[in-house]
C-alpha cells in the first residue's frame, strides 16, 4: 500500500469518526476532539524533540483548556437547560489553563 492510499484511508476513517460523533451526541464529539487535540500537542512536541515532562504538562494544559471551553459551550445541552458553569468558574478554569501553559514557556 503506497503513501497516498494510506492517507486516503486514514482520512476516510477520520471523517467517518467525526461525522458519527457529531450525529450521536455532543459528549462523543467532545471526546473525539479531545483525543485529536491531545495527539496534535503530542505530535507538535515530538517534532520539536521536547522533553517528556514538557509534553505531559502541555497535554494537561491543552486538555484542560479544551474541556473548559467545551463545558461552557455545551453546558446548556449537557445539563438539560441549566448553566453548568458560571462565568467566574469559567474564567478561573481558563486562567488556570493559561497559567499552566505560560509556566511551561518560562
Amino acid at each position: 500500500m503506497n503513501n497516498f492510499t494510506q492517507r486516503i484511508l486514514s482520512g476516510a476513517v477520520y471523517v467517518a469518526v467525526v461525522v458519527s460523533s457529531i450525529l450521536v451526541h455532543p459528549i462523543y464529539f467532545g471526546a473525539v476532539f479531545l483525543i485529536v487535540s491531545l495527539l496534535a500537542v503530542r505530535e507538535y512536541h515530538h517534532l520539536l524533540q521536547s522533553s517528556r515532562g514538557l509534553i505531559v504538562s502541555s497535554m494537561i494544559g491543552g486538555g484542560w483548556l479544551f474541556l473548559t471551553a467545551f463545558a461552557h459551550y455545551f453546558g446548556n445541552t449537557l445539563c438539560g437547560g441549566c448553566s453548568c458553569m458560571s462565568a467566574v468558574e469559567l474564567y478561573m478554569c481558563l486562567l488556570y489553563g493559561i497559567y499552566t501553559i505560560v509556566m511551561l514557556i518560562v
